[in-house]
């Protein structure tokens, strides 16, 4: 135990040294046998057993880091938790069920006997708590111990990864090596889903609800699709409801888009377009009037939130040496500072931190990654001409749906993050959808420019 009344364990001990290998060999054998049986007649199938193993020396690099580098944060809160309600278990695991499904008050004095770490009227469903009861089955699982728990997890968040890119492999099969790269094997996405952190289990959930999405709208796997997507909206629901919020946000544009607008039937084309009109003049209309309504009614609330939020950060940031940032003008209501804030946010999501904003050597990869993408960002805004970069998602309907929840979830993760490592975190289940996005935007581009004919001599 570190110094402090209410500090945490740190979250390695020496059991982690002989469980760990264990493990990783068992989930490695799981891995083996379920590519081998479900995906051999996918030509990425190469890249899971690779994918693999860098995930689970992710694992390891991120434990190691959490130990010994950042020695706080929710992991360890996640990890304390779910110990206690292994412990439950082992006395009966009537116990532990009552601390999973139960809020803390309405538990038996005797669950809570093995339960320390929060009193019964702070055990809520709140979403960190839920993580906890959530990492609590992985424990009972992993004896335990973190390095177990982590590589568990992170197995499950490979697969939420994988169901991505099948979808995207089923849509474009020519380019599944460039898929692979883009949507297995992305720097940030990779490490920040190989811990006993909310991410993880998010990845794994959105993964379920990509692929319930594509197979219903194709019509295949009826039974399997709803089970899958049941299961991955309840999980980010109960962990980071903002997630799903995105997710159904964008399909619904999907949906409005590819079956209304682009209908083959006339009456439904026409009609849907004018009622779209309609309703965007009505609104400018109705906003026009109502804009003190608004701001007073929405925006505020919001406003406040953040400017707490920016405060809360950047006094952590100066007591910890975090590495900050804030959002300039959030007070602006208008829709022109409305527009800009939303631009100003996405391109923090994306871009940043920048080179020059490193202040370790963490920070400095991320920093690297951030580049690239805007390197790759900028020469297709100048090749497509710019408007190009847009149009191509409305070509096909997952990347549509990919390109709509980069941008709905980049803006947001980029006002409520105000902290580098935060937004690292925040931004990672959009990272496979866009990366994939822009990499098939790049070969497109490419094939287009290499097909023109040669100019005569």
């Amino acid at each position: 135990m570190r110094e402090g009344e209410n500090a945490l364990p740190y979250i390695l001990t020496f059991r982690d040294i002989y469980l760990a290998p264990f493990y990783i060999i068992i989930l490695y054998m799981v891995v083996f046998y379920w590519r081998h049986r479900y995906c051999k007649n996918n030509p990425g199938a190469v890249y899971i057993m690779p994918a693999f193993i860098i995930k689970m020396v992710c694992c390891v690099a991120m434990s190691l880091l959490f130990n010994f580098y950042y020695g706080y944060g929710d992991t360890f809160g996640y990890f304390t938790g779910a110990g206690q309600i292994r412990n439950a278990f082992l006395d009966h695991p009537k116990y532990a069920l009552e601390l999973i499904f139960k809020h803390g008050i309405d538990c038996s004095p005797k669950a809570l006997e093995h339960f320390e770490f929060l009193t019964g009227p702070q055990f809520d469903f709140t979403e960190s708590n839920n993580m906890i009861r959530i990492a609590g089955v992985v424990s009972i699982a992993g004896m335990g111990a973190y390095l177990p728990m982590a590589c568990i997890l992170a197995t499950l968040g490979l697969i939420g990864v994988w169901n991505i890119y099948k979808v995207f492999y089923s849509e474009f099969p020519k380019y599944y090596s460039k898929i692979a790269i883009a949507c297995l094997f992305a720097p940030s996405a990779m490490l920040w889903s190989s811990g006993v952190i909310k991410d993880t289990v998010c990845i794994f959930a959105l993964g379920l609800c990509v692929s319930a999405m594509y197979n219903l709208l194709k019509g295949r796997h009826f039974i399997r699709s709803i089970i899958g997507g049941v299961a991955g909206a309840v999980l980010l629901l109960l962990l980071k409801d903002y997630l799903f919020i995105t997710f159904i946000t964008a399909l619904a544009f999907v949906f409005f888009y590819f079956k209304l607008i682009k209908n083959e039937k006339p009456v439904v084309k026409y009609g849907s377009r004018a009622l779209t009109v309609i309703g965007l003049i009505g609104f400018i209309f109705w906003y026009s009037n109502n804009s003190g309504y608004v701001a007073e009614a929405f925006f505020e609330g919001f406003q406040k939130k953040t400017e707490v939020l920016q405060t809360a950060m950047t006094q952590t940031n100066e007591e910890h040496g975090g590495s900050g940032y804030t959002i300039a003008n959030v007070d602006d209501t208008s829709p022109l500072g409305i527009l800009r804030s939303f631009f100003i946010s996405l391109g923090t999501t994306y871009f940043r931190p920048f080179l020059w904003e490193c202040r370790n050597p963490i920070m400095f990869f991320n920093a690297l990654e951030s580049f690239a993408v805007l390197l790759l960002f900028l020469y297709l805004l100048v090749k497509t001409k710019f408007y190009g970069f847009f149009t191509f998602a409305f070509s096909n309907q997952v990347l549509l749906f990919a390109f709509l929840y980069a941008i709905m979830l980049g803006a947001l993760v980029g006002f409520v993050s105000f902290n580098f490592g935060t937004l690292v975190r925040y931004k990672m289940p959009l990272v496979p959808l866009l990366y994939t996005y822009l990499v098939l935007l790049y070969e497109k581009t490419r094939e287009k420019h290499h097909s023109l004919p040669e100019p005569a001599v």
